[in-house]
């Protein structure tokens, strides 16, 4: 019975632009070899769930790895939480945060009438603040308008956490808390 090795990642890079042929051929050869070892260790590779990315670069829409089939290349992979696009833009990484932010500022809108603030700060804690430290290095890389938004939600949690109006300053709060 077959073990499937989950959330491996195979990175290879280089300076040289030019070497970038050479550099595919590298990387299925040593393709090659995890996959090998993976089967004399009773471990199993899907190729159906392996995806392979070139960042700023163009490379075929999948390579083959000698008997073990084709990997297909993403432009976006998700990758121990994260979500990286192959031109380290990370917009698709940001609306997700933005997306998981706003469905946290609606739930403290639900909740705020229904817990006490001591809990509202538990929650924003562990389903906004969180989310937003993780990604601190995307959001280094991301649009002001993108920050703008993200801003917007935050401040509207902790405005429900403090049942504040939403023309009240938050940034005592934000200090302070």
């Amino acid at each position: 019975q077959f073990r499937y090795a989950d959330d491996v990642a195979l990175v290879i890079t280089s300076d040289k632009l030019s070497e970038n042929e050479n550099l595919l051929e590298i990387f299925v050869a040593e393709c090659k070899i995890l996959f090998e070892y993976y089967d004399k260790n009773g471990l199993q590779v899907n190729t159906d769930k392996t995806v392979f990315m070139v960042i700023n670069d163009n490379a075929p829409d999948e390579l083959q790895i000698g008997d073990y089939g084709k990997i297909k290349r993403k432009s976006v992979v998700k990758y121990l939480g994260a979500l990286i696009d192959d031109r380290l833009l990370f917009k698709q990484q940001m609306e997700d945060i933005v997306n998981k932010v706003r469905q946290s500022v609606n739930a403290m809108r639900i909740l705020k009438h229904k817990i006490n603030m001591d809990m509202m700060k538990k929650y924003y804690f562990s389903y906004v603040f969180s989310r937003i430290s993780y990604a601190a290095f995307i959001l280094s890389k991301s649009s002001n308008q993108c920050l703008n938004r993200l801003q917007v939600m935050q401040n509207n949690c902790i405005r429900s956490i403090f049942n504040l109006n939403y023309r009240d300053s938050v940034r005592r709060f934000l200090i302070l808390n």
